[in-house]
């Protein structure tokens, strides 16, 4: 279609929503509407005239907000409207309020006190009641400055300073302020501008501002403020000029304009919605984005229409136009196809990650996009749900939820480059990530079958010690301690050496099963080892376990630099003679000079913070003497799953009972803050962890917290004391001597002092989130509540500082809190445990895409079919409904469940599980569980592929055809008369049926099974 045929039909457009549009205009009413679905609010939206502000209110959070107001300037960009749209989806926090982050919230908020005809808001529900500023308090703050006004410069630059500006010396940022003799320049977050102010003989001289390379002189500016006043009021109090929102939220705005998705109507919807299967009845203009994919589409189905290119084209609708119907590409396709395949490749029933809307997934075939959500597409009759991937160039893939096991959540690098459909780049990446999968996966089964391969020592586990150790522990082991040391205990007691690593979060118990093993080694008569990577970890040790084994104190030994020459050597005599038990110490104790009289179990706490010439040591010595590794980085869970039976592996991921939550606290650093962190700790008899990133910065630190509580006991600890005085700090520490401990992050692994449970982080800005949160995780470690601040110099704030106080901001604000950081621990975990090697993979394809390569490439090489192999396509609609299962969300989270289920029994688990939570499943649903459920079967059996074809005969009535394409066919074809005569004919079975129904699939399992 030509531009201009294009013009026409947006012109009609225009004018039926216009005119619809001004039957509204009255401001004293409030309008009702009936049939204004979701996917054409934004085109309402973007029709309501820019005559004064606008509010939209939705359901949902801040990404179905954010999608939101992308259609509408969709629909805007075609229009030719230029309102501004902003979202509001939460409450601002102490830093942002402050000017200290200058985020997407506070720019919006801005905007919002500036008022402006220009601008729209997409609020959601939530954030109704959030305060925000009070806008008369707001403009108090604002400065007018007019050309030729007397005012001296530095009362204007006081006035920007105290209204949270930043004063920079050299470079200006937004938010900041910058002076060079008699001009000041300044930025406010929400202007894409400088302003600059020239003075001359104490007079306002000129007002510029410069937006690029462009300037132009003014005669008067409003210098807004960057920080916010302190006084609130309610948003829904500051959204009361023109609000659009459901019924449900009618109340809380006062008086909408416009009330969509009402039972009554007040004026009909001159776009009236149209569903798919009436296309072939009607002129068809069909909006695009890729116009090949578009006209394939239209020559399958025996469709014309006219094509428009526009980039709304990419949000779903589909509405009648006069005689004819306009349809957006992202409506029409995917097609719905008459087959389908089944789910394939379940590697567990938890993912990695959740795919969550606007964030990078990958599609094992496409490669990294953005995941936009679930959408339902209707042909004929059949209903079917697809998962929707954004990519390069404004390309979509719809992938069917059979296929939901193709799509993972993109775990690596924070700004994965996202890729373009068709194109060579992801072809040539993943080959190369098959490749590293298949070496690393032949690597792991050969080091197996060398553990598998060398005789161990076989220990007599005593039962009656098992009990004292347990009678002994202050606390119960819970369920995945249990199940750790259920593996540990079978290590010990089996013929193969043992190299098993324990991983677990901080503070979730990992120390005691290494105790209990080291425990019952030592009453076989042999030796352990116990190695940390810090002289200080390897002092907390010792003290650990000389507590846990008082009739075994005297034959522990320490190895470190705390040590003398005097003590080594001592040490080493009595390692030798074997007069100890179990020796604690750093790589030392495993050097050529250690000599070891009947060494059983190595035990190796952190191994990842060991170098590599250690970690290469300990790989030569795994075939030999039992290891046994702990870990408090935290790993992907479906790495546990993908080396099930080739790496010795146990998850400890469920916190000890009674711990609780560790409150976190962002804010800037004042003593105030200061002192109320500290008194709170003091007043419950309890010690304070102060850290601050650089070692010179600790006797400030020092001074500044004996002036705020000269009574309180404080002490320097850091790596470059000398041995003994940190270790004498450290002990007076433990026994509580010390009330505050001020430290390098020396504290940040290993330390375990239930009395602490309240950590101060200066600088906190200088950290990374993973850093901060192993350091959050010293604290609140037994029942007692644990508190975190995170506390910040808005002086020093740089442009990489200010990134991350958004960043910490943000995780802080966020339910899932520290998400993000325990997303970068898990890369850090699955490259610790991979190695190296394979680091640069896993950010190229990302983690949870790589693991599934490597149990491809092992199952490859221990079974002849692969499930994922097994190649089903039969003419079954298999689906979660969305009347059963309504929440986008939670249905995209089951099919991913379903799609890795590991077993035929995990999906029963799983069928059971949603039957419990939302009914007896539907019949698609069923479908679907039994589906699956096949595929499982047919790989046991031998099976290909399973699919159909229909017969017509020239004299006789069409039937169906199941066929099966197997390699065992001899074994099969006994069981499989019971379902009829199988014609045979080389590797295939072929049965007559009437009708390929779940009846029939049933009985197939049946068989297979």
């Amino acid at each position: 279609m030509s531009t201009a045929n294009c013009q026409i039909i947006v012109t009609k457009i225009d004018a039926l929503v216009g005119a619809f549009v001004g039957l509204l205009s009255d401001q004293t009413q409030t309008y009702k509407l009936a049939l204004v679905l979701d996917s054409q609010l934004p085109l309402l939206a973007a029709e309501i005239p820019m005559d004064q502000m606008l509010t939209v209110i939705l359901d949902g959070g801040s990404a179905e907000a954010s999608r939101f107001a992308q259609s509408v300037r969709s629909w805007q960009k075609v229009l030719n409207a230029n309102r501004n749209w902003h979202v509001i989806a939460g409450e601002m926090t102490e830093q942002e309020r402050a000017g200290d982050v200058v985020s997407d919230l506070s720019q919006t908020i801005h905007y919002l006190l500036a008022g402006g005809a220009d601008t729209g808001f997409v609020v959601t529900a939530a954030a109704l009641q959030a305060p925000v500023p009070d806008p008369v308090a707001y403009h108090e703050q604002v400065r007018a400055i007019t050309v030729g006004e007397r005012v001296a410069q530095h009362e204007v630059l006081t006035s920007l300073v105290t209204n949270g500006y930043t004063r920079y010396e050299t470079t200006l940022e937004p938010g900041g302020v910058l002076v060079r003799g008699e001009q000041i320049t300044l930025q406010h977050p929400m202007h894409d501008y400088t302003t600059t102010l020239t003075w001359l003989g104490g007079v306002i001289e000129a007002i510029t501002t410069q937006r690029g390379t462009r300037s132009k002189s003014v005669r008067n500016a409003a210098l807004l403020p960057v920080r916010f006043p302190d006084a609130s009021v309610p948003l829904a109090s500051l959204l009361a000029t023109h609000v659009v929102c459901r019924p449900l939220h009618a109340t809380a705005v006062g008086h909408p304009t416009i009330i969509y998705d009402a039972l009554e109507s007040d004026a009909p919807w001159p776009l009236p919605p149209v569903q798919l299967s009436q296309l072939p009845e009607h002129a068809l203009h069909v909006w695009y984005i890729n116009r090949d994919r578009v006209e394939t589409y239209l020559a399958d189905h025996g469709l014309t229409g006219s094509l428009c290119s526009a980039d709304l084209a990419s949000s779903p609708f589909a509405f009648a136009l006069d005689d004819d119907i306009v349809v957006s590409e992202a409506m029409l396709i995917p097609e719905t196809v008459k087959t389908i395949r089944p789910l394939t490749r379940a590697k567990g029933l938890e993912l990695l990650a959740q795919l969550v809307v606007g964030h990078p997934a990958v599609h094992s075939d496409h490669g990294i996009g953005i995941y936009e959500g679930l959408q339902t597409r209707t042909l004929a009759t059949d209903a079917r749900e697809y998962l929707l991937l954004r990519y390069a160039a404004g390309d979509t893939l719809s992938v069917p939820v059979e296929y939901a096991h193709k799509v993972t959540p993109y775990i690596g690098e924070e700004s994965p480059p996202i890729h373009r459909l068709g194109g060579a780049g992801w072809t040539k990446v993943r080959a190369q990530a098959r490749a590293d999968a298949e070496a690393f996966a032949k690597e792991l089964l050969t080091t197996a079958g060398q553990r598998t391969a060398s005789q161990g020592h076989t220990y007599e586990l005593d039962q009656k010690l098992d009990d004292k150790l347990d009678a002994t522990f202050p606390f119960t082991l819970t369920a995945d301690q249990e199940r750790a040391w259920s593996d540990v205990r079978d290590d010990l007691a089996g013929d193969a050496v043992m190299d098993r690593l324990i991983v677990g979060d901080v503070g979730f118990g990992k120390t005691e099963l290494a105790l209990r093993a080291a425990r019952h080694v030592v009453a076989n008569g042999k030796q352990v080892a116990v190695l940390a990577p810090t002289t200080l970890l390897v002092q907390q040790h010792t003290d650990t376990w000389r507590r846990r084994f008082p009739e075994l104190a005297s034959n522990i030994s320490t190895l470190s630099r705390f040590s003398t020459a005097k003590e080594l050597t001592q040490t080493r005599a009595a390692i030798a003679s074997g007069e100890t038990d179990i020796a604690i110490g750093t790589h030392a104790l495993l050097s050529d000079r250690t000599k070891w009289k009947n060494l059983g179990l190595i035990i190796i706490d952190e191994e990842q913070r060991f170098g590599v010439k250690q970690k290469e040591h300990f790989k030569s010595i795994r075939a030999a003497v039992d290891m046994l590794s702990l870990s408090a980085t935290p790993i992907p869970r479906t790495l546990s799953m993908s080396l099930s039976g080739i790496k010795q592996l146990s998850v400890i991921s469920t916190a000890p009972e009674g711990r609780q939550h560790v409150t976190t606290q962002v804010g800037r650093d004042s003593d105030d803050v200061l002192e109320s962190a500290l008194t709170h700790e003091l007043a419950r008899s309890g010690q304070i962890y102060v850290v601050a990133p650089k070692i010179r910065q600790l006797p400030n630190l020092k001074l500044r917290i004996e002036e705020i509580l000269p009574h309180a006991k404080v002490a320097i600890a850091h790596g470059q004391l000398p041995p003994k005085q940190l270790a004498a700090i450290m002990q007076q520490f433990d026994t509580g001597e010390l009330d505050i401990l001020i430290s390098s992050t020396i504290i940040e692994s290993g330390i375990d002092l239930p009395n602490a449970n309240t950590i101060v982080v200066t600088h906190a800005t200088h950290f990374g989130l993973a850093d901060l949160y192993q350091l959050r995780g010293r604290v609140g470690r037994r029942q007692r509540q644990g508190h975190a601040y995170f506390l910040y110099d808005q002086t020093e704030l740089t442009s990489v500082q200010r990134q991350r106080l958004a960043a910490l901001t943000e995780a802080t604000r966020l339910g899932s809190g520290w998400a993000l950081a325990q997303r970068d621990l898990e890369i850090r975990g699955a490259g610790n445990l991979l190695g190296a090697a394979q680091s640069g993979t896993i950010n190229a394809v990302g983690a949870q895409l790589y693991l599934d390569l490597v149990r491809e490439a092992v199952d490859q090489q221990q079974t002849p079919i692969r499930r994922h192999d097994v190649d089903i396509q039969l003419p079954l609609i298999a689906t979660l409904p969305e009347h059963y299962v309504a929440a986008p969300e939670e249905r995209t989270t089951l099919y991913q469940q379903l799609a890795r289920a590991g077993s035929a029994q995990d999906v029963d688990l799983l069928a059971e599980a949603i039957a419990g939570r939302y009914g007896p499943l539907p019949l698609v649903a069923e479908t679907l569980v039994v589906l699956i459920k096949l595929q499982h079967a047919a790989a046991k059996a031998g099976v290909n592929r399973i699919h159909s074809a229909t017969v017509t005969p020239s004299d006789e009535d069409p039937y169906q055809r199941l066929i099966i394409e197997a390699s065992k066919l001899p074994s099969l074809l006994g069981p499989l008369t019971t379902l009829g005569n199988w014609e045979v004919k080389d590797d295939t079975l072929q049965l007559g049926v009437d009708a390929i129904d779940l009846t029939l699939v049933k009985k197939l399992l049946a068989v297979l099974e």
